[in-house]
């Protein structure tokens, strides 16, 4: 039987791919208070609608903590078994607390600013960035891991959330990948989406201040080049004949690369000849560009797609068609619109298998386990070299390295088997099966399996404990039977710690860590 078990584990890890495609810079000005106005409601029914209570409330309890953890988990977030459910009571028959988090109170502390976060991001700094080397300046990835991982759910969060996410995608990634980009690219690009979504700056204000600045032409390094990519990326827009007109337009601008320091620079042979593209016969010089392709009627359909294309990576494209058309007929003019649409939406919550980022799989068990990081742990997470020690892993390794390539993250995870190899070695590394060896050290925390009423739970019960914690679901009978005789084999078998880091390492190995299926298809 137990052999039975690894041999199931193995083929399941081997075939867990799913197949699918993937300056005159102008200083940011808020806009006016009519400039914020939006037309928006929120769609209540058809495809985005949003989950709601009554539909809520028919799931079974594992069901609810699945969906829960859904949202949170995207969020970068998590919740433990042992803050849900009343295991008082024992896991035969669960129940939720009574003060169990709900999904309107979720949505509510996503509206809601964080009241003490000076005193959590200079804590953040102390811990992560205090140390001899001063590497704060020269960590544009592990910063925002960093701020992610410490932010409570909340406003401030949710804003840097957003911001990272756009930031992984083609519409705004920094490409530091490139030789022409660099760590303050990312640190700007990302700083700037932040405070303009911080603010609800309209979208087209958003793409149009990004498009002028020395960021995205250091990605896209020609009038032709970035011209080119601007009406496809923003617009969905190929036609051949309007670069060499945008290209006119933009003549005058230019990425200097003397000594390796790229700079946006811009002439005075500013064309004068009006350029018939875009709908328009008055676009002269490449402001006039910029500014008709951010106020262009394709330009919000364009990103609502991206945007669904990425949070709905697996769906088939008639779904997300019509996921992208239903948000865009009802307006959006932020991005808060429209990922909050998405995400609280039953769609999202219930119906939209998918593989898990990294992030997702990461934060989310970390915050369900208990887990906590060492000083160093993400700074070596997101190590920009491919020669780390094979202590280490990194995002690099797993080909899910953020806000590097030029074209943002594959809409699809990488799950070949390399990529998925590191995948699973950090998850079960790093996580799963690190205990710390001391207060600084990264792993699970004996609060784990301390909790008074974890404590007192039996062998059997602390088992399904575990699998609720991490997966959302009990054991089999096959895998109960099997781990209570690998226990039982043990020395120090009454053991909190040893059972967990047994069964840990076990749930390791199931694709439902890294794989969201659609709830109706989890064991109720």
């Amino acid at each position: 039987m137990k052999l039975g078990i690894w041999i199931l584990i193995l083929y399941v890890l081997a075939g867990c791919e799913i197949n699918s495609k993937q300056s005159d810079p102008v200083s940011f000005i808020p806009p006016s208070p009519d400039e914020q106005d939006s037309t928006f409601t929120p769609p209540q029914s058809g495809i985005m609608a949003p989950l709601k209570k009554t539909e809520f409330d028919q799931l079974s309890p594992l069901q609810k903590y699945q969906t829960i953890n859904r949202l949170i988990g995207s969020l970068y977030k998590g919740i433990a078994a042992k803050d849900y459910f009343d295991l008082s009571r024992g896991t035969d028959n669960l129940e939720i607390q009574d003060n169990a988090i709900t999904l309107t109170e979720l949505r509510d502390q996503l509206n809601t600013a964080t009241p003490d976060f000076t005193d959590i991001i200079s804590q953040a700094k102390v811990y992560y960035f205090t140390r001899a080397d001063k590497k704060e300046r020269k960590a544009p990835l592990e910063l925002p891991f960093v701020y992610l991982y410490e932010l409570p759910l909340s406003k401030d969060s949710f804003d840097l959330w957003m911001a990272y996410q756009l930031t992984n995608t083609i519409l705004f990634s920094p490409a530091l990948e490139l030789d022409s980009t660099s760590d303050n690219d990312v640190k700007n690009v990302l700083s700037h989406l932040n405070e303009a979504i911080k603010s609800d700056t309209p979208i087209p204000q958003i793409v149009y201040n990004h498009m002028v600045s020395v960021e995205n032409w250091r990605r896209f390094r020609s009038p032709e080049d970035n011209t080119r990519e601007m009406l496809e990326i923003y617009l969905s827009r190929f036609i051949d004949e309007e670069v060499p007109k945008a290209a006119k337009a933009c003549q005058n601008w230019k990425l200097s690369d003397e000594d390796d320091n790229y700079q946006l620079i811009i002439g005075i042979n500013v064309n004068d000849q009006p350029q018939d593209l875009l709908d328009s016969n008055h676009i002269t010089t490449c402001k006039d560009f910029y500014r008709a392709l951010s106020e262009h009627p394709r330009l919000i359909p364009t990103i609502v797609f991206q945007l669904v294309n990425y949070l709905f990576a697996y769906a088939d494209p008639e779904k997300k068609s019509e996921i992208a058309s239903a948000i865009v007929n009802h307006q959006p003019t932020t991005f808060r619109e429209i990922f909050s649409t998405m995400l609280f939406s039953k769609e999202y919550l219930i119906n939209n298998p998918r593989i898990r980022r990294i992030e997702e799989t990461f934060f989310n068990t970390a915050y369900r386990i208990d887990w906590r990081p060492n000083p160093m742990f993400f700074r070596f997470l997101t190590e920009q070299t491919s020669a780390a020690p094979l202590s280490r892993i990194t995002l690099r390794q797993l080909h899910q390295e953020p806000m590097s390539y030029k074209l943002g993250r594959p809409i699809s995870v990488p799950v070949d088997t390399l990529s998925f190899a590191y995948f699973h070695g950090l998850i079960r590394n790093s996580l799963m099966i690190k205990q710390p060896l001391n207060e600084l050290d990264s792993g699970w925390q004996s609060s784990f399996h301390q909790d008074p009423e974890v404590a007192q739970l039996s062998t059997t019960q602390f088992i399904d404990y575990v699998f609720i914690t991490a997966i959302a679901r009990k054991p089999n009978v096959a895998e109960r039977e099997t781990l209570l005789d690998i226990i039982q084999s043990i020395r120090n078998n009454d053991s909190k710690v040893a059972q967990s880091r047994l069964v840990l390492d076990y749930l390791s190995r199931l694709p439902e860590l890294y794989y969201m299926d659609s709830i109706d298809n989890i064991s109720p």
